[in-house]
C-alpha cells in the first residue's frame, strides 16, 4: 500500500476526523485517476506500435515485390522472409483493432490465443533477422541491397520493433506457457513442407531453385561435407545439418522469449503490488 494512503488510513481510523476521511478520498481519487491516465496512455501506445509494425511489414514486402530485381521479386510470396512479415504484420493488425475497439468497450479482452499466434509470429520475424544478418549478407553479392527499403524494413525494423510490442506490452499482459516455445517450431517445419512441394514443380526463386543457399539440396546435397557449388561461388555442408542447426536455434530463441515474457510478466505483477 502506499505510504500516504496507509498514514490516512490509521489518522481516519484512530482520530476519526472528517479530515482525515477527506485525505483517504483525496489520495484514493488521485491514485485512481493517475493509474487510468497511465494505462490509458500506454493502451494508446501498445495500439501504436502494432500499427507501426503493420505498416512496417507492408512497405518491407511492397519494397521487396517491386524494387529487388533478382533477389526475391519475382517470387516475392514464396520466401520466409516475406510470409513471417506478413504473419506478424497482420497478427500486430488484429491486436492494434482490438486494442481500439477496447478504449470504447473496456469488458473486451483480447483472446490469450491471439498472443501465442503473436509469439510465433515474433520468433518466425526474429528468425528472419538472424538468418539474414548471419547467414545470407555475408554471401550477398548485392552490396546495395543492404541499404535498401526492403532489406531495412523486411529484415530489420520489422524485427526489432516486433520485439519491442511482445517484450514492453504482451509480456506485460499474458503468461506464456513452457509448451508455447514448441510451437515455435511450427512456422519452419512448415515452410520447409511449403518450400519441397513448390520446388518439386519447377518453380525457379529468381536465378536458383531454392530460396536460400541453406536449403539448396539441388547444390549442396543432403549429407555431404564442403561441397562446393559454382552457382552460388562457395562451399557449405548438406542441407540436412542446416535444418538440424535452424530448428535448434528456432527452438533456442522461443525458449528464451517464452522465458524473458514469464520473467518480465512476474517483475509487472510485483511492481502492480508495490
Amino acid at each position: 500500500m502506499e505510504p500516504r494512503l496507509f498514514v490516512a488510513f490509521i489518522v481516519a481510523n484512530k482520530c476519526r476526523c472528517t479530515l482525515g476521511r477527506l485525505y483517504i478520498t483525496y489520495i484514493t481519487f488521485y491514485r485512481y485517476n493517475y493509474t487510468n491516465m497511465k494505462n490509458n496512455k500506454n493502451h494508446i501506445l501498445m495500439i501504436s506500435i502494432n500499427g507501426l509494425v503493420f505498416v512496417f511489414s507492408m512497405i518491407g514486402v511492397l519494397a521487396t515485390s517491386i524494387g529487388t530485381p533478382l533477389f526475391m521479386a519475382s517470387t516475392t510470396i514464396l520466401y520466409y522472409t516475406i510470409q513471417s512479415n506478413l504473419w506478424i504484420g497482420f497478427t500486430c493488425l488484429a491486436t492494434a483493432i482490438l486494442g481500439f475497439i477496447q478504449i470504447r468497450n473496456k469488458s473486451l479482452r483480447i483472446p490469450s490465443w491471439l498472443y501465442v499466434v503473436k509469439y510465433v509470429f515474433t520468433v518466425a520475424i526474429t528468425l528472419t533477422m538472424i538468418v539474414f544478418w548471419l547467414l545470407i549478407a555475408p554471401t550477398l553479392h548485392m552490396p546495395s541491397y543492404l541499404l535498401s527499403l526492403s532489406n531495412l524494413f523486411s529484415h530489420t525494423l520489422t524485427p526489432i520493433l516486433a520485439l519491442v510490442s511482445f517484450f514492453v506490452f504482451d509480456s506485460r499482459d499474458n503468461f506464456l506457457s513452457k509448451k508455447s516455445s514448441v510451437f515455435s517450431l511450427a512456422t519452419p517445419i512448415y515452410y520447409f513442407v511449403f518450400f519441397l512441394l513448390v520446388s518439386s514443380t519447377g518453380v525457379m526463386f529468381g536465378l536458383y531453385r531454392s530460396p536460400y543457399f541453406f536449403l539448396d539440396f539441388y547444390e549442396f546435397g543432403w549429407f555431404g561435407f564442403n561441397v562446393y557449388s559454382e552457382a552460388y561461388g562457395f562451399a557449405s555442408f548438406g542441407i540436412f545439418y542446416w535444418i538440424i542447426l535452424i530448428l535448434l536455434l528456432i527452438f533456442l530463441l522461443g525458449f528464451g522469449l517464452m522465458s524473458l515474457n514469464r520473467l518480465f510478466f512476474k517483475k509487472t505483477i510485483q511492481i502492480e503490488r508495490l
